[in-house]
């Protein structure tokens, strides 16, 4: 079935996604690194009279963090319309690949309150793992038990590194490449593997079904840096207003 019919007329452009995406990424990590330690700092020594209040902004925590789902299936997508349309993937892998490494002290800060927090590591570790994959895989595409070994080691090096996502970022990404050809399985494929791990994102790939098929004018380098810069931004909140 061609969905391309129910597509072409749509205003979803990339440009719509990624405004999405950052939004939503936006309302998650305000709730994350901001609502989130504030609640606690508050629960300290509550007493029974401000319990309601509290258990009130629980709930808007729980509310940005399930809004906060909708950005990471709307970047995989999007890395995957790059690494199909890119025609230098080695230059797009290594735009991400600094912005992983330029991100991971403004996550660290955000997170964790410290410059180097070697836990976890930030979402373009993860997208980059997914586009090295997407790389790797079109480069031996005539060969499936290398393009297996790949996926298998990249996804084993999201575990290890603990990366946003990880296992489930990494094949999220492989699964919408496989399924490119039709927007239809390539969308439902994506719901079977990620509604695993959130069902929350569903309206995302609704989005994504929409898309389509224009970058749209959104500068990608404002794109890129929004995520740190973002961080950064709530990094310094959350040290001014909450931790003393």
């Amino acid at each position: 079935m061609n969905s391309s019919h129910l597509t072409d007329r749509s205003p979803i452009s990339g440009t719509t996604l990624k405004i999405v995406g950052m939004l939503s990424m936006l309302i998650d990590h305000v709730g994350a690194f901001l609502l989130l330690p504030w609640i606690n700092f508050q629960l300290i020594g509550i007493t029974s009279a401000d319990a309601q209040s509290a258990a009130t902004w629980q709930q808007i925590y729980y509310a940005t963090r399930a809004i906060g789902r909708l950005a990471f299936p709307i970047f995989c997508f999007l890395i995957v319309q790059g690494a199909i349309h890119t025609r230098n993937i080695q230059r797009y892998l290594l735009r991400l690949g600094i912005f992983a490494l330029l991100s991971e002290i403004p996550f660290d800060l955000a997170k964790s309150q410290v410059i180097f927090d070697f836990s976890a590591q930030n979402v373009y570790f993860t997208l980059f793992l997914g586009l090295l994959t997407l790389a790797g895989m079109k480069h031996f595409k005539a060969n499936t038990l290398i393009q297996v070994a790949i996926i298998s080691s990249t996804c084993a090096l999201s575990y290890f590194l603990n990366t946003d996502y990880d296992i489930f970022g990494v094949l999220l990404i492989v699964v919408l490449y496989l399924f490119k050809a039709e927007r239809l399985y390539q969308v439902l494929a994506g719901i079977f593997i990620y509604l695993g791990y959130n069902f929350y994102a569903l309206p995302s790939f609704i989005l994504i079904y929409f898309y389509n098929g224009q970058r749209g004018k959104f500068n990608s380098k404002l794109f890129y840096l929004f995520y740190p810069i973002h961080l950064i931004i709530l990094a310094g909140l959350a040290r001014y207003l909450i931790y003393p």
